[in-house]
């Protein structure tokens, strides 16, 4: 019965271009096997299931995510409906099934690009091999930023990785597929990941405040400094926008365009959505600046989507040295921003 229902859903999914915007991205995939869904048990379900997050990690996750959100809309069946929330939980019973990291397809559409090319000196704008969508001056491009730590404590939360960590972390991806073909996927994401987090000037920033407002005495470390070191297993880094966005050649700010009113970024922020849908209620947010958690406090009026007022720090500044009110936006929150840590415990 399994292989019945990835055969349908394969044939499918050949002429079923994904587009984020669709109001049901799955429908067409499953309509067509919802009568082998429908029949099929629990254990059967879960194996096609498997096979499919094997073969495409990242186009399962998010059609899954998709189709969840866009289940209750008029235009799609009940039955289609009932399929997405089996879909939906079946989903999320198998990421606790196989506790593994489920490997994102973008990694693997550019890996070999990746592998082949020394960023050693080379000029992100000049780069186009990479590119994921570009319209008007907006650019996305790819950055292996992909892994996930669904365990973490915390998570840290900037706009969009710049030029200096999508270059870290190209440069540490290259590094690793040419020098250990015995690394997995998931180990290379997870440990280019852990280097180009926030690296340069940005990241000193970022735990000196940290530490002034008692994080690591919630997390029970010594440090923040140790997120990005011993005890990565408490952290996830992350970014609204999981690849990195230039706008008119420059990092992107938050501003022109703004996330929630344009159509580009909008679907970029899907990447996010699907993380929070897989870490913890109980998981901390620190959102990076007042672009972000503008968009934070958007996410958290979305009943689709699984964040709580509660569970977020609001009043932390950027840590980027291009923000020349860093020090006075801290120093006025300080006290605030201690007490929200202290609401956490």
């Amino acid at each position: 019965m399994g292989n019945s229902i990835i055969t349908r859903i394969e044939e499918q999914a050949k002429y079923v271009k994904i587009d984020y915007s669709n109001s049901c991205i799955l429908r067409g995939c499953f309509d067509v096997g919802s009568h082998q869904w429908s029949s099929s048990s629990i254990d059967e379900k879960l194996e096609a299931l498997e096979k499919l997050v094997n073969k495409d990690g990242e186009n399962i996750q998010r059609l899954a995510f998709g189709m969840m959100q866009g289940c209750n809309n008029n235009d799609v069946t009940m039955k289609t409906g009932d399929i997405a929330q089996s879909l939906s939980i079946l989903l999320n019973e198998l990421l606790k099934k196989n506790k593994k990291q489920l490997i994102p397809g973008q990694f693997e559409n550019f890996k070999e690009i990746i592998k082949e090319t020394d960023y050693s000196n080379v000029n992100l704008e000049k780069v186009d091999n990479l590119n994921i969508k570009e319209i008007s001056t907006t650019r996305v491009v790819y950055a292996p930023f992909d892994y996930i730590n669904k365990d973490a404590r915390v998570v840290i939360c900037g706009i969009t990785p710049g030029k200096t960590q999508a270059i870290d972390a190209l440069k540490k991806a290259s590094e690793l597929l040419k020098n250990d073909e015995s690394l997995s996927n998931d180990e290379i994401l997870k440990r280019t990941k852990k280097i180009a987090s926030f690296s340069g000037a940005m990241r000193s920033n970022l735990v000196i405040m940290l530490n002034d407002i008692g994080l690591c005495e919630l997390l029970g470390i010594n440090s923040s400094e140790e997120l990005f070191d011993t005890r990565e297993d408490l952290v996830h880094y992350t970014s609204l926008l999981r690849n990195p966005v230039f706008s008119a050649d420059k990092n992107y700010s938050g501003k022109n365009p703004e996330i929630l009113k344009n159509e580009v970024l909008q679907k970029e922020l899907e990447n996010f959505k699907y993380e929070v849908s897989v870490l913890s209620d109980n998981t901390i947010y620190v959102p990076l600046g007042k672009a972000v958690e503008k968009v934070f406090k958007y996410l958290i009026k979305d009943k689709t989507v699984k964040l709580s007022e509660s569970q977020v720090l609001f009043g932390f500044p950027h840590p980027s040295g291009g923000n020349v009110s860093r020090g006075k936006q801290f120093k006025n929150n300080q006290d605030d921003l201690i007490k929200q840590i202290k609401s956490f415990k």
